[in-house]
């Protein structure tokens, strides 16, 4: 190997294979690797393999190594060669065919190839890959087990007829993954919220395909948990927001102030008797009115009089009002927004 003044080309000769096998998984040492392609150790080979800057010629030359490492970790290098992921492919390997099933890289006829593969381990790795064109993954429903149905529910190239199809079954787990996957289908997500699991009920309300009146059910649902999710998420009807508050909960109240569609004073003005932690999450808001803020400041809560004066939005006389709290910290926070510039 010529000299190339690349830093790392010290290291390619280490005594260390910990070190050569770092040199050979770095990006930056691309002009340098040929030189490990040979290396007697295992482990420089597999992180070479696995090097996403590896040039085509080295890819190739490592086609030829004894190691079934090393040929998976190639199979499963996002930047393998159309041409190297077709001939480790056809390796006699299932875990090799399983590593480039489950490569995102992989053109889509080869995935489609695969797919006619008799092993349970490379359809399950194609059912696991995003990338997995939609008609294979529906081929692949067809006799699955309950390890090939949960990770076919779990993709989100998934068409939505099989995830319909899939939301027919009983297992939790399953029931959950569809739940989770931002393929799901609006309806499919709405019968799995009039699911009696919290759990899966939870998992519906974070899918950004949920529909309103998903958190119309959560806010019915008489779990504390699931009002609270309800409370906080902007896509909640005010009309069941305003539901909500009648609830009595506190710690449902307390996640209201948390919605972009309630303002701090329209809370204020709806619920007779704020919680503690409600008064602060309005003394820190900057959409509090300087009205409230004014009221807030005479709070006999120091907390929520620190709140007050962190708050950028109170106004000068507030301030200066607390820079003689009997609190220290508010004092010095008032202080601070006096003498700092800040307020």
């Amino acid at each position: 190997m010529h000299p190339t003044g690349d830093p790392l080309e010290a290291l390619v000769g280490d005594p260390s294979a910990e070190v050569r096998a770092a040199v050979a998984g770095n990006p930056a040492a691309e002009g340098i690797l040929e030189a490990l392609a040979d290396d007697r150790e295992e482990l420089v080979r597999v992180a070479l393999a696995s090097n996403e800057k590896l040039p085509a010629a080295i890819q190739e030359r490592l086609l030829r190594d004894p190691s079934r490492y090393v040929l998976e970790a190639l199979a499963k290098n996002p930047s393998a060669e159309p041409g190297v992921l077709r001939a480790l492919a056809g390796h006699p390997d299932e875990w090799i065919r399983r590593a480039v099933a489950s490569n995102r890289s992989a053109p889509k006829e080869l995935l489609t190839d695969l797919s006619r593969n008799g092993s349970e381990n490379v359809k399950l790795a194609l059912a696991s890959n995003p990338k997995t064109p939609p008609e294979v993954l529906l081929s692949l429903a067809g006799s699955a087990g309950e390890r090939l149905k949960l990770a076919l529910a779990s993709n989100p190239n998934a068409p939505e007829s099989l995830l319909r199809m899939l939301s027919r079954e009983s297992s939790r787990e399953i029931l959950l993954a569809l739940a989770e996957n931002v393929s799901c289908p609006p309806e499919v997500l709405m019968s799995l919220a009039k699911a009696g699991d919290p759990e899966i009920k939870a998992a519906v309300a974070r899918n950004p395909r949920a529909p309103q009146d998903v958190f119309d059910e959560l806010a019915r649902s008489g779990n504390v948990y699931l009002m609270m999710i309800a409370a906080i998420d902007p896509r909640t009807r005010v009309e069941t927001l305003r539901e909500l508050l009648l609830s009595g909960d506190p710690e449902v109240k307390d996640m209201l102030v948390l919605n972009p569609r309630f303002s701090p004073d329209l809370l204020r003005n709806l619920i007779e008797e704020p919680t503690p932690l409600l008064k602060v999450l309005m003394a820190l808001d900057p959409r509090t009115s300087p009205a409230t803020l004014r009221e807030l400041s005479r709070e006999e809560d120091e907390d929520i009089r620190l709140a007050v004066a962190l708050n950028p939005s109170t106004p000068a006389d507030v301030i200066s009002e607390l820079s003689k709290d009997p609190d220290r910290l508010v004092r010095e926070v008032a202080f601070e927004r006096i003498f700092g510039g800040s307020g």
